[in-house]
């Protein structure tokens, strides 16, 4: 959805970069991108810490 609304505020040539081949890079200077990041290397360890479920 953030990304729907950065794309209507874009130009059309930066909308052209942004899909071309070095649109990735472009696309993570995204706003929504960062807190996707720091979520999801915050939430990885969480998971990877936590110990299996054991039915008794």
């Amino acid at each position: 959805m953030v990304a729907g609304i950065w794309f209507q505020q874009m130009s059309e040539s930066d909308l052209r970069r942004a899909i071309g081949p070095c649109g990735i890079l472009i696309l993570l200077l995204l706003a929504g991108f960062v807190p996707f990041l720091q979520m999801t290397v915050a939430f990885i360890p969480a998971v990877l810490d936590t110990p299996p479920i054991v039915k008794v």
